[in-house]
């Protein structure tokens, strides 16, 4: 796996031999990279189908389909290009029509030979496939927008608030912990099946929690922190890391000498720029609390409440002038600006007893809500595009022995291209890696 960089190394991204990574700033032609690999690919596979790409949204696979076929349109009617990067899509696409042409596909006929679709649609044809497998049997209909299930869900699981078992007590303590609001909880738990394509775990299965699983929740918190820290990291203009550490450190001081316990206190003894580590959090949030409005705009006021008083002394006139000018030099930096607001909302990675108790009694639950959800699913014979993806990666099941499934895409997929990865999403990891095991 290579990453690339820059444009001088598209052409080695090309390699059908090799795979890759691609990172590269919105704008710069991933997509169309991604495209011209797609026409080199077809110039060199038996049949079209043995090319798999998937993207993120409908409209996205539309689009990407469309250009290919596109691309090989303008190719057979020799229609003139005028970008050198349209030229070499060009050629990619004469010798895609060359072989579409010996082998018989009749592409420009067939576009729907050209595999470009989304994952989740993918995952649906599987579960078509074969539905016994899969577990989930028949054919449910798939809901774009189940929040009505999940709501239903939510207040099934509350509703065991009153039993004297496991599931009743720790439905209490969380609970408890939202000030008894059942409304709280109902938005927490729906909210938490919205997003299982983001914390996907094997929640269906038994598991234990103990300290070994705090440090390792700790430990992923930590790195998704730092994830962040060292995003903003790379954003931070020139002008900011010159200047910054002498100014907060002169806000921090008399900001220290009234209120210790004030979010700028900290910026006291600041020596350098803060580096994107998790002992940096307390200087990053001090960071955002100096620069930023409540709402996240740049200042416009500088004054006493943020460490700069009206004192007529030549240094403090000074320190306010240079932090004026900062804040001016930073008034087109919007990208930084939104992330270093994100900052603030950072939580710190360590856990008091009462959080991590309280998160112990929120994944003790989640068996429980799987169940509760697809007996829901099951009722309604409805299902939404999650609960499609798990049952995918049941019916490709690799590990110890792949299904018969599997062993059929292994053999009929010999190239597997993804615009958009998420990588965010549990469930676009876990197909990947069953279809390329």
């Amino acid at each position: 796996m290579t990453l690339i960089a820059d444009a001088k190394e598209r052409k080695e991204a090309l390699d059908p031999s090799r795979s890759f990574l691609v990172q590269a700033p919105a704008g710069s032609g991933k997509t169309e990279l991604l495209i011209q690999r797609f026409l080199k690919l077809l110039g060199g596979v038996e049949y079209p189908e043995q090319i798999l790409a998937m993207t993120f949204t409908r409209k996205a696979a539309g689009e990407m389909k469309n250009r290919i076929y596109e691309a090989l349109n303008q190719a057979g009617a020799d229609a003139p290009v005028k970008e050198p990067h349209q030229q070499e899509t060009r050629t990619l696409a004469k010798l895609a029509l060359k072989q579409d042409q010996q082998q018989g596909w009749r592409l420009l006929d067939n576009p729907n030979r050209l595999k470009v679709q989304t994952i989740d649609s993918f995952c649906a044809g599987l579960i078509k496939q074969m539905p016994i497998l899969s577990w989930m049997g028949g054919s449910p209909d798939i809901q774009d927008n189940p929040r009505e299930l999940y709501r239903e869900t939510a207040e099934r699981l509350l509703s065991q608030v009153e039993s004297e078992n496991e599931v009743g007590g720790r439905v209490r303590n969380v609970l408890s912990h939202l000030d008894n609001s059942k409304e709280a909880f109902l938005a927490r738990v729906t909210q938490l099946l919205e997003k299982r394509d983001q914390w996907m775990i094997p929640f269906f299965d038994a598991f234990t929690l103990g300290e070994k699983s705090r440090a390792s929740h700790e430990e992923t918190f930590t790195n998704l922190i730092e994830s962040v820290l060292n995003e903003i990291f790379r954003l931070c203009p020139a002008e900011l890391i010159a200047h910054f550490p002498g100014l907060a450190e002169y806000a921090g001081k008399n900001i220290a000498e009234e209120n210790p316990n004030h979010p700028l206190a900290c910026l006291t003894g600041l020596s350098g720029f803060p580096d994107p580590s998790i002992e940096s959090l307390p200087i990053w949030k001090g960071l955002a609390e100096l620069l930023l409005t409540t709402e996240g705009d740049f200042r416009k006021a500088v004054n006493k409440k943020i460490g700069f008083p009206s004192d007529k002394s030549k240094t403090a006139r000074k320190m306010k002038k240079e932090f004026v000018e900062l804040l001016e030099s930073l008034s087109a930096e919007s990208r930084f600006r939104e992330k270093l607001h994100e900052i603030r909302s950072l939580p710190h990675p360590r856990l008091s007893e009462d959080e991590w108790n309280i998160l112990q009694e929120m994944l003790l639950l989640l068996p429980e809500l799987s169940d509760i959800l697809r007996k829901v699913f099951a009722e309604r014979g409805l299902t939404d595009f999650t609960e499609i993806s798990l049952a995918a990666g049941t019916a490709l099941e690799s590990d110890p022995n792949p299904t018969e499934l599997l062993q059929k895409y292994d053999h009929k997929i010999l190239h597997i291209l993804v615009d958009e990865y998420q990588d965010t999403s549990y469930k676009q990891y876990d197909l990947l890696k069953r279809l390329t095991a």
